[in-house]
C-alpha cells in the first residue's frame, strides 16, 4: 500500500496547483480510488479548477 501511495502523490505532485485535495477510499467492488481536485483563484491564468481520478485494480 505504501508503494502505491508513494506513486499516486508522485504523480500528483507533477500535476498539483496552488490549491489541491487529495482523498483516498475504496472504490466499486473494492478498487482502490486516488481523487485529486486542483484549483488556482488568480495568477497568469483565469480561475480554473482540474479533477483527476486513479483508478487502482489490485
Amino acid at each position: 500500500m505504501g508503494e502505491i501511495r508513494r506513486s499516486i502523490y508522485a504523480l500528483v505532485g507533477s500535476v498539483a496547483e496552488s490549491a489541491s485535495y487529495v482523498r483516498q477510499r475504496r472504490g466499486a467492488g473494492g478498487k482502490l480510488t486516488f481523487e485529486l481536485v486542483t484549483g488556482e483563484l488568480g495568477g497568469r491564468f483565469a480561475p480554473h479548477g482540474h479533477t483527476v481520478r486513479f483508478v487502482i485494480a489490485q
